[in-house]
Order: structure tokens, then sequence, then C-alpha cells
């Protein structure tokens, strides 16, 4: 057995017998491996209580834990991205808006074509959202028509 599957492994075995910090070790163990994975943010926060079904909104209370949580991931893993997928998975209203200001931005600079791709099933299947990112890229549009820029400071090409 490989080191990821003996993580995947004992990591379901633990959060199933409610060893919360042992799963959650497992699944960091499975970070270190292969920090773009989901599944093992989702494992995570599963752990900690959050398993809402897909469509599902949480409380201000709960998304605030969730980036709470996730915080530490991003801080220790600042080049994965999934955490920050992850967030604008569950995240809502203000605070999806500024994560996906955060997270747009880059890869728009970056020329990544792959954006909304990446994220349509979280995006599409939200109105709320999905009127959020055409504010947020209709806002970039209008910006980079004004001053060339994305958020209007002519010190950023």
């Amino acid at each position: 057995m490989n080191a990821t599957a003996r993580h995947e492994a004992l990591a379901r075995i633990y959060e199933a017998s409610g060893q919360k910090e042992k799963a959650i070790h497992h699944c960091e163990e499975l970070l270190q491996l292969n920090s773009s994975n989901l599944n093992y943010y989702t494992q995570i926060l599963r752990v900690h209580g959050f398993s809402k079904p897909a469509g599902s909104i949480y409380t201000d209370e709960e998304q605030a834990k969730i980036e709470e949580i996730m915080a530490e991931y991003q801080k220790n893993l600042p080049r994965a991205t999934a955490h920050q997928r992850l967030l604008l998975k569950v995240l809502s209203g203000d605070r999806f808006k500024q994560r996906f200001l955060a997270y747009s931005k880059p890869l728009i600079v970056k020329g990544a074509p792959a954006l909304l791709i990446d994220l349509k099933a979280d995006i599409y299947s939200s109105s709320e959202k999905t009127k959020i990112v055409e504010e947020v890229l209709l806002s970039h549009l209008a910006s980079m028509e004004a001053t060339s820029t994305l958020s209007g400071s002519p010190s950023e090409e």
C-alpha cells in the first residue's frame, strides 16, 4: 500500500470513529503529498463538522469558522489553490465576493483562461454567486478600459 492510500484509509477510519485529531493529522499528511486535492480540504471541514449538502448556505458564523480553518492551510501551503477554491464553494455574500476578488485578480493578470471553467460548477449553481461574479468581472473590465489596471491604481499593470 502506498503512502497516499494508507493516509486516505486512516483518515477515513479515524473520521468514522470520531477521532478528529488523528483524522485531521492524516488529511494534513495527504496535503503534504498533494496540496491540490480538493477532497482532502473537504474532508478536513467535514471532520470539523461542516458537511452540508451542495447548495446549502452556511451561516455567517459558520463561514467565519471555515475561513479560520482554511487560513491555517493557506499560511502553510501558500502556493496551493484548492483551499481557495473550496472557500469559493462554501462562502456566500460579501465573503464570497472578497474571496473571488482575491482569487480572480492574479489569474486575470496572468491571463489564465480556465478561471471560470474551474469554478463553473460552484458558481453557476447559485444565482447570487453568478451575479457577484458578473459584477466583479464587469468592474475589472471597466477599470481596464478606464485606467488599464484591474483596480484603477496606476502602479498596477
